[in-house]
């Protein structure tokens, strides 16, 4: 059965029915198809749905052919279709006009179909391969310095090895094309029997027909015969399941047979040029790979699989996105502009975990319920607020790389999860939602470049006044970049309505950092946040004002200047039993023994709900403390 989702698209354009049908028929085993029976239809079909290839008559009614493809030259969203005019006029001059004005074949009727097949065939892998020139890719398989063996000849193989296993993924997620997929497994095994041959002459030169060497060997046997079964095994369904299967192997294989075979035979051989004895030689590549390779493995290993295990499904959706979009070029310039940004705000980027830092960010982006793009406004304004306050170019390096994997520790929540606003998240859930920022540390503090990251990405949740989580450092002993990341991030998600449900204005949003400034937020960083925002929105004449604001626990929405005035007239405090808790009541805090639950709300059902539910599970009642009106004083 073919994904009939990953057909190419052909728009058939004629005024005749019968044409059409005829077309239609041969072509819909192979293809999708969209037809149009005049001009305006046709223009309209293509600027919405986007296809790979028309098919287009000239001789019609009200607008002809050559107009149809002028206008479809003028408009940036399908500029680059391919056209095809198919006509019974079989006049040079006609011929010669088409295409000069963007045509890319000329078809006569009464037309041969097994031709017509033929010419769409050709026109449809030029312009996939065009596209996929034009995506630029991430490598899945990034090249690490630690695969150097020091000598030179393999290194060099092995990079060649290496841009060649990220073809046949790139191949394979973009074309599931048998013809192309099969030519990107031949250039491998053809480069790895090559690449075998010269380290098997190495080894041989000073190992002999030693064991060692004759097992190096069979290792590089038993690559090309599984390559090979993989190439021609034939899935009833989708290419797909056999593409993870090889990216899985093709992980496993790079990253043992060099990290711990190739290193290893490569030391034997340079210690043994340097004097060394064969048995000496072996103890002294044993000594120095035994303690690093086994934590080295595991570190790459781990990210390497991740991206394997991914790539194929980001990809796919990658592209269902861009024809939802209908414009395949335009996400093309995207992602290089994103990264052209990247590599401007700091060089390092172009370092050992670059491209590491990349996907890890589009696999947070691609998940159902994280606001697309999030990371990237949240890393604008946090680096702007961080060039406002001073902060050095490593600390600023630091902020940058938590900015995009703030969020990698949701990785593993259920869609069920991640699609809630966070405060209608059941109770149950909050604290393991909140437990990303410690996973997402775990999982990047071994990673060198990453290790100051990390922890900005631990303390994300932490509160200025201590009462955040995980582990209630309060003020100056929170890092200056999580104090930031935590106002900023917040600000966003009060405005994109990922916080409350609901979308706020920027003066709203800032109402919600000003009400909390001292408490939840640095003053210093909140105040360099407005500066920010007023330096930003100053060509737009707008006044970033600063509102005496409370919000409503369950609507996010901000109350006007009266309530406000009256809410900040509450002063009294005091503690009450929780059964006395009612809705409407204006709630200071709540404590389960020295650890917050929530501050400064508004109560309504789901709150009173959600502290009886803890107070069950937990054993513990809770510790309410309220706000006073004047008319309860008096009373």
């Amino acid at each position: 059965m073919t994904d009939t989702k990953q057909q190419p698209l052909i728009l058939i354009v004629d005024d005749v029915s019968t044409n059409v049908q005829l077309l239609a028929t041969a072509l819909s085993r192979l293809y999708r198809i969209k037809v149009a029976n005049n001009g305006s239809s046709a223009l309209s079909i293509a600027q919405n749905e986007q296809p790979d290839l028309i098919l287009l008559d000239i001789m019609m009614p009200h607008m002809d052919g050559f107009e149809v493809l002028r206008r479809l030259k003028e408009n940036t969203l399908t500029d680059n279709i391919p056209v095809i005019f198919v006509t019974a006029d079989n006049s040079e001059s006609d011929e010669e006009r088409g295409l000069s004005l963007g045509a890319v074949d000329y078809i006569t009727k009464p037309f041969s179909i097994p031709v017509v097949k033929a010419r769409i065939r050709n026109q449809i892998r030029l312009k996939q391969r065009t596209d996929l020139l034009k995506l630029e890719p991430i490598d899945i398989f990034q090249w690490s310095d630690h695969f150097n063996t020091d000598i030179a000849k393999i290194d060099e193989q092995h990079r060649r090895l290496v841009q060649l296993l990220n073809q046949l993924a790139c191949n394979a997620a973009f074309h599931c094309d048998i013809q192309t997929l099969n030519s990107a497994f031949d250039k491998l095994t053809d480069y790895a029997v090559y690449h075998f041959q010269t380290e098997e002459t190495i080894w041989h030169e000073y190992l002999q027909d030693d064991a060692l060497a004759m097992k190096h060997k069979v290792e590089h046997n038993n690559f090309t015969s599984t390559i090979s079964s993989l190439k021609n095994e034939q899935h009833p369904h989708s290419l797909y399941s056999r593409i993870d299967k090889v990216l899985l192997f093709l992980v496993n294989w790079l990253v043992y047979h060099i990290l711990e075979s190739d290193k290893y035979m490569a030391l034997v051989v340079l210690n043994m040029q340097a004097g060394a004895s064969q048995e000496q030689a072996e103890k002294q590549a044993q000594d120095k790979l035994h303690d690093q390779t086994k934590h080295l493995i595991s570190i790459i290993l781990s990210a390497y699989r991740s991206f394997a295990v991914n790539t194929t499904q980001l990809m796919k959706e990658a592209i269902e996105r861009t024809q939802a979009e209908h414009r395949l070029s335009i996400s093309a310039k995207k992602l290089k502009l994103t990264v052209q940004s990247l590599e401007t705000a700091n060089e390092d980027l172009k370092k050992q975990y670059t491209d590491s830092i990349k996907v890890f960010a589009q696999v947070i982006e691609m998940r159902s319920g994280i606001k697309s793009e999030q990371s990237k406004h949240i890393i604008e304004k946090a680096m702007l607020v961080a060039r406002d306050l001073g902060m050095n170019a490593e600390d600023s390096k630091n902020l940058m790389y938590a900015g995009f994997l703030m969020k990698i520790g949701k990785i593993s929540f259920p869609d069920s999860l991640l699609e809630k606003p966070f405060h209608s998240v059941p109770l149950a859930d909050k604290q393991r939602y909140l437990k990303h920022a410690v996973e997402g540390e775990a999982l990047l503090n071994r990673l060198p470049q990453l290790k100051g990251a990390s922890v900005l990405i631990r303390h994300q949740y932490e509160r200025y006044d201590g009462s955040g989580l995980p582990d209630g450092l309060a003020k100056q002993n929170i890092p200056l970049g999580a104090r930031i990341l935590s106002a900023v991030s917040d600000y966003i998600s009060y405005l994109d309505g990922s916080m409350t449900g609901e979308t706020m204005s920027v003066n709203a949003a800032i109402g919600q950092l000003i009400e909390r400034k001292g408490s939840y937020y640095d003053p210093n960083i909140v105040e360099a946040l407005i500066n920010v925002l007023q330096e930003s929105i100053a060509e737009e004449s707008v006044a970033i004002e600063r509102p005496e604001v409370k919000k409503s626990w369950k609507s996010g929405s901000l109350r006007n200047k009266q309530k406000a005035k009256k809410f900040a007239e509450l002063r009294q405090i005091v503690e009450i039993p929780w059964p006395q808790l009612r809705v409407g009541m204006a709630l200071d805090s709540v404590y389960f023994g020295d650890k917050p639950y929530i501050r400064n709300c508004v109560v309504d059902k789901k709150i009173i709900g959600d502290i009886f539910s803890l107070s069950e599970r937990i054993g513990k009642d809770p510790i309410i403390k309220i706000r006073l009106d004047k008319e309860t004083k008096k009373g």
